[in-house]
């Protein structure tokens, strides 16, 4: 058997790590960018939902303040829940056939 020093040791040591260390460098952006290609779209379109989907919520919850702030001005303040009006047609006391 061959005796090694510690020095030989030590600069087999940092060759090694120095190659795994590119090595996975070129692995990761392999995969990054195959990915990339096959699903950018997919993510492009998914961005594009949720940002469509929060500005519909955010809106909704503008629209719900507002007629939080009308309901207070009801007289029916003591119902639970919403209030929903219910508009009445008269029709003169039809009855049907």
């Amino acid at each position: 058997m061959k005796k090694v020093g510690v020095l030989q040791a030590l600069w087999a040591s940092a060759l090694l790590y120095s190659v795994g260390s590119c090595l996975f460098w070129l692995n990761k952006k392999v995969i990054t960018d195959t990915a990339d290609a096959i699903f950018g779209h997919f993510q492009r379109q998914g961005a594009a939902a949720v940002i469509r989907i929060l500005k519909e919520e955010e809106e909704d919850k503008d629209e719900d303040k507002d007629e939080d702030k009308d309901e207070d001005k009801d007289e029916d303040e003591d119902l639970p829940g919403r209030v929903l009006r219910v508009k009445v047609i008269d029709d003169g006391g039809k009855k049907c056939d």
